[in-house]
C-alpha cells in the first residue's frame, strides 16, 4: 500500500503522557486501540470503492497489543488508493485513517489523564 502522512505530533504527546502512566494503562489502552483498529477497518470498508468486492473482502485488521495494521491484501490495492496514469486516485485507506485517527488518541490520553 501507498504511504499515508499523518500528522504526528499528538501521538508524541500522547507517548510522553503513556510513559509516565506506566503499566497501569496498558490494559486499557489495549482495548482501545483494539477498539480502533476496527473502528479503521469499517472505515475503510465503508469508503472502498466496490466493482467485483474483491478490494473490500481483503481488507483486515491485525491487532498487536499496542499496534494494530489495518488494510487490504488485494495486489491492486495501492493502485486504486493512489491512481495510476490512467485512473484517478479514489482515495478509501488514507481517509479511514484520518478520520479515525484522532479519536484513538483522544481515548487514550483521556484514558491516561485518568491514571495521572
Amino acid at each position: 500500500m501507498g504511504y499515508i502522512r499523518i500528522d504526528l505530533s499528538q501521538v508524541h504527546q500522547l507517548a510522553a503522557d503513556l510513559r509516565q502512566a506506566g503499566d497501569t494503562i496498558e490494559p486499557k489502552a489495549r482495548v482501545i486501540v483494539a477498539a480502533g483498529g476496527h473502528r479503521v477497518l469499517a472505515a475503510m470498508q465503508a469508503r472502498t470503492p466496490v466493482d467485483t468486492g474483491f478490494l473490500k473482502s481483503s481488507e483486515s485488521v491485525d491487532v498487536d497489543g499496542l499496534n494494530f495494521e489495518a488494510g487490504p491484501t488485494a495486489s491492486y490495492a495501492d493502485f486504486v488508493e493512489q491512481g495510476t496514469s490512467r485512473m484517478a486516485p479514489e482515495p478509501y485507506a488514507g481517509p479511514a485513517f484520518d478520520q479515525e485517527l484522532p479519536s484513538i488518541v483522544d481515548a487514550l490520553a483521556d484514558a491516561a489523564s485518568r491514571i495521572l
